[in-house]
């Protein structure tokens, strides 16, 4: 080989082992840091909806959203995080009309089981009592839950977070309208949806509810306990976010629910440039503002436009809430930081930043309200602004159960005495929790020092209601009460606290309820023996005849009756007859049969109600008591039955014993006489 074919040799080697180290180092590249460089140039380049980019809507600009620093935020710092550790996905459950799956603007972002088929709820159906609860296809008219449920959607494909942040649709309404009478929303579906929501298996972490009640129906929704109920249990586990509605009204006029409710997100709508939209709701009912004017939506496949309301504000809010539990739970594997409850979340939705920086928009009652800012919401140091403590309590409710159901404890409630039997309306037992303001955000432990006692009222001679007696009932998170009389009561609770700064404060709140006696029902009045009222036929009403008669055996016996369904009537006496002539009075009668076995009594109930009244009525039928003797008993019949038997078996014995005893005897004679035969000359020859 010449000179200079060996330096060209050696310089090609050379290039060849440095781009071989080149490829090497750029292979070499953390597979996180590449994803992220990668994200972040695909980021900045606006994404294209229909006739439509992310660029020219005005939300997504740098003073309102700032999608494109989100983007880059998320890309940065969310992705590698998320990416490196095994989280489960935050869930968004929307509770609306249910939603047009086969929109491609859902792919990848739904809800999915371990086959790949969507899951979701059918609340409608549920609460309705018919149909699948599974179906949540959308036939609504405008499509209401596949646009607001597309709103999340898009948000989740701008920030490439299809793996962390699924869509649970929830089919509470075949309408986009509330309450209307026709076929929509009702409070029962609602309801149901809500429960579904953060139900074991679903675990919502987000509810977004772009509905808003009508005025006709407002109050029916404040009262509505049940509801109350769910979505407090809810909003201790998840973000409830509601649309505040779109009549232009302010909440000291008119509030709307649920976004009404306390522990419920109120999501205003805003117009661009940070103002108010003219139809929004507005006021301190509800807590934020969020971009609700020309909000891109899809409606079907392919097909995208803008829309406005509160119902497109609603879910930017229902976003922003999952995206916040994807920060902290990042920032709760780099930082070991645990992460805050969930009533605390929600508050750091709405209150995080009060500085002179935050964004906010000013209503037409001239106040200014906070405004969304998702970037700083998720991207600011968290902790350093966090208060984790509790809330001071700022009052106490009562919520009441009765057979399961929830009781309305906004006015006095009307029940009837029912102590033993569950029928009709059930027992009358009610169990009471105390619930202390802000729930789900006070200490647990001070709802074991809360008081309660059981209230009688009555009326004086000018027909006024005073308190006649004051029974205290122990002290605790809940009670249980039986009112097993009539009259006016009153079940208050009581607590007393120290707010964080030293002040001693206490609160209060009564449950009212008027109770009647049962109305005596002639048809399910029976005398019958006493043990029979402790019997799962009388108790649970299992069925089975009732026993008209009894009988007693020998002298000296004696049987307790009393009468069914009189437990919770308001009567003066039972007299109580035998053959005809008073034998005594009481709501029991013990019975014992004079003279010798062998006669039959027949015995009959008068109910006898106030006296003031002067009315009586006599349980149908009579009760028989059969007084027989000893010998009649059926277990005399077993016993002769056994002595003959015995009698029989030991004449037996004594016939094969005598037989023996002869047949013995006999062989023994036998042998005594052949014994003594002489011998016989034949043998002897």
């Amino acid at each position: 080989m010449t000179g200079k074919v060996k330096v060209f040799a050696c310089i090609w080697v050379f290039a060849l082992v440095v781009a071989l180290v080149f490829a090497g180092c750029v292979l070499s590249v953390p597979a996180g840091v590449a994803a992220a460089d990668t994200t972040v140039a695909e980021a900045t380049t606006a994404s294209t909806w229909g006739n439509y980019d992310t660029d020219s809507l005005w939300y997504f600009a740098a003073d309102e959203l700032n999608l494109a620093e989100l983007r880059s935020y998320v890309s940065r710092v969310l992705l590698p995080s998320l990416q490196s550790v095994q989280t489960e996905p935050v869930v968004i459950a929307v509770i609306d009309t249910g939603i047009d799956a086969s929109n491609t603007v859902f792919n990848d972002v739904l809800l999915t089981d371990d086959n790949g088929n969507v899951r979701g709820y059918n609340a409608y159906n549920d609460s309705e009592g018919s149909g699948s609860t599974t179906d949540v296809q959308d036939v609504s008219d405008n499509k209401h839950g596949t646009v607001v449920s597309s709103i999340i959607a898009v948000l989740i494909h701008e920030l490439g977070l299809e793996d962390y942040i699924k869509i649970y649709p929830i089919k509470a309404s075949f309408s986009e309208k509330a309450d209307d009478g026709g076929r929509s929303f009702t409070r029962a579906s609602v309801l149901k949806g809500i429960q579904n929501a953060v139900s074991a298996g679903v675990d919502a972490d987000v509810v977004n509810l772009s509905i808003a009640s009508v005025s006709s129906s407002a109050s029916a929704w404040a009262g509505d306990v049940a509801m109350q109920n769910a979505i407090t249990s809810a909003a201790s586990t998840a973000t409830i976010v509601a649309a505040a509605g779109n009549e232009g009204r302010s909440s000291s006029g008119t509030l709307y629910y649920p976004a009404a409710y306390g522990s419920v997100v109120g999501v205003m709508a805003s117009a661009d440039g940070r103002v108010s939209h003219d139809t929004t709701n507005y006021g301190s009912a509800y807590d934020i503002f969020a971009p609700g004017e020309g909000i891109l939506v899809s409606p079907s496949d392919g097909n995208y436009t803008l829309d406005s309301g509160t119902s497109m504000s609603a879910p930017i809010v229902s976003f922003a809430a999952a995206l916040l539990r994807l920060s902290l739970a990042v920032k709760e594997v780099s930082t070991g930081e645990e992460m805050p409850r969930d009533t605390v979340i929600t508050r750091l939705l709405t209150t995080l930043f009060d500085d002179a920086g935050e964004k906010t928009v000013t209503a037409p009652d001239g106040k200014a309200y906070k405004s969304l800012d998702i970037l700083k919401l998720v991207s600011k140091d968290i902790y350093d602004n966090l208060d984790n403590a509790w809330s001071d309590v700022t009052g106490l409710g009562i919520a009441a159960t009765r057979a399961g159901k929830s009781v309305d404890t906004s006015e006095e409630y009307a029940m009837t005495v029912r102590t033993l039997r569950e029928t009709g309306a059930g027992r009358s037992y009610i169990e009471f929790a105390a619930q202390l303001a802000p729930v789900g955000d006070t200490d647990p432990s001070l709802a074991a020092t809360v008081e309660w006692s059981l209230v009688t009222y009555e009326k004086d001679k000018e027909g006024k209601e005073q308190e006649s007696s004051v029974q205290p009932l122990g002290t605790g998170a809940t009670v249980g009460v039986l009112f097993d009389k009539a009259g006016a009561f009153g079940v208050r609770a009581s607590v007393t606290v120290t707010d964080s700064t030293g002040r001693e404060q206490t609160f209060t709140d009564e449950f009212r309820t008027s109770v009647s006696w049962a109305e005596y029902m002639g048809s399910t009045a029976h005398i019958v023996t006493a043990d029979y009222l402790e019997s799962d036929a009388y108790i649970h009403g299992t069925g089975g005849n009732i026993a008209s008669s009894v009988k007693l055996y020998g002298a000296g016996k004696s049987v307790t009756l009393t009468v069914t369904s009189i437990e919770d009537v308001d009567i003066a006496a039972v007299n109580w007859y035998v053959n005809g002539t008073l034998a005594g009075t009481g709501r029991t009668f013990e019975f014992a049969p004079s003279g010798m076995p062998g006669k039959d009594y027949s015995v009959r109930a008068q109910i006898v109600f106030s006296e003031e009244s002067g009315q009586s009525a006599y349980v149908n039928g009579t009760f028989v008591v059969e007084h027989l003797s000893w010998a009649a008993h059926p277990l005399f019949a077993i016993l002769w039955t056994a002595l003959g038997v015995g009698v029989i078996c030991a004449v037996v014995v004594v016939v094969r014993v005598v037989k023996k005893k002869k047949s013995a005897k006999a062989e023994a004679v036998a042998a005594e006489d052949a014994q003594d035969e002489p011998a016989s000359p034949i043998r002897k020859k």
